[in-house]
């Protein structure tokens, strides 16, 4: 290989980074907001090519038990139990598709290094101090 001349390493340019996917049309204004603040939380490239339509459908499934979660309010008796039946599925739906892109904390995890992750029993709870 060879050697690069000082003036070749003072002018090169890294590659840029991987833009951001932009949310797919077809999505409504709250699944293109919320698209963009998860999209916005994840390192550049952990969205690939292959897993933008079940990310897509990820944010179809948090909208949609938000809503049934409101319907739940206003709901009688008679209707209650299908709008529950309905956000409970959603909901597992939820979780299935979170956990296949990585959203989750639970999938970040293998076995072998959760337990070294694991405080030690009697460390302290951050959530006690000052009790």
């Amino acid at each position: 290989m060879a050697r690069r001349s000082v003036d070749d390493l003072a002018t090169h340019r890294p590659p840029a980074p991987p833009l951001a996917p932009s949310p797919p049309d077809g999505l409504s204004l709250p699944e293109q907001r919320l698209w963009r603040e998860i999209v916005g939380a994840k390192p550049a490239g952990w969205f690939d090519v292959s897993s933008l339509p079940v990310l897509s459908e990820y944010i179809r499934a948090v909208v949609a038990c938000d809503r049934l979660a409101g319907l739940l309010h206003e709901a009688d008796e008679k209707s209650m139990k299908r709008l529950l039946d309905l956000r409970d599925k959603e909901s597992r739906r939820l979780g299935a598709l979170g956990s296949k892109l990585r959203l989750l904390p639970v999938s970040r995890y293998r076995s072998d290094s959760a337990a070294a992750e694991r405080p030690a029993a009697g460390a302290p709870r951050p959530w006690l101090d000052g009790a």
